[in-house]
């Protein structure tokens, strides 16, 4: 709702006291500029679970490839 109030302004909308990343993602997609959250929940927004094994699996069979 905010975002259309300040449509067409030069305001900027600061979403905080966000708990989760969920919350976090919601803001944005609600139109967000800008979120302050803990580290703990921007690592948990930043980091997946699958982007780790593929990381990890790169090191492994990576090992002795040089350009």
């Amino acid at each position: 709702e905010m975002r259309g109030i300040l449509e067409g302004s030069s305001t900027k909308i600061l979403a905080a006291s966000l708990k989760t990343p969920q919350e976090a993602a919601d803001a944005l997609a609600a139109g967000a500029t800008h979120i302050t959250v803990p580290l703990t929940i921007l690592q948990a927004m930043t980091t997946h679970e699958l982007s780790q094994q593929t990381v990890e699996e790169f090191n492994r069979n990576g090992v002795g490839i040089h350009h």
